[in-house]
């Protein structure tokens, strides 16, 4: 299962509670263009960073269907969370190519989402 976290506009202090508690309860993910606070952040609250899966994190969130099927590929089954800047449902334009690539390869996603971006 993929879960496709909100991380807010990345300042560790602005990260809700739902979104926490959902990569806590993963215990690790990719994050997409996470300042370098916010991803020490994520480690200090023991979630493992997964770095390498994303190609272009740039294109990765504007919809790129070539770095998405990258990405989706290079998924080891093994559950895990996506977090992206902001809200995923209003900030992430690739979020419905995302969805789709995961569909073909039958992985369940989930979706939790966070503060928008300022």
């Amino acid at each position: 299962m993929l879960r496709i976290v909100g991380l807010g506009p990345g300042d560790p202090d602005l990260l809700t509670l739902g979104s926490r508690e959902a990569l806590r309860a993963v215990g690790r993910a990719a994050t997409v263009l996470a300042p370098p606070d916010l991803v020490l952040f994520l480690e200090s609250e023991g979630i493992a960073i997964v770095r390498g899966l994303i190609t272009d994190q740039p294109l990765f969130v504007r919809g790129s269907s070539e770095v998405i099927d990258g990405f989706v590929e290079r998924l080891d089954g093994a559950d895990l969370a996506l977090g992206i800047l902001g809200n995923p449902l209003s900030d992430f334009a690739g979020l419905p190519i995302l969805l789709r690539a995961l569909e073909r390869r039958g992985i369940a996603a989930e979706i939790v989402p966070g503060m928008p971006r300022a």
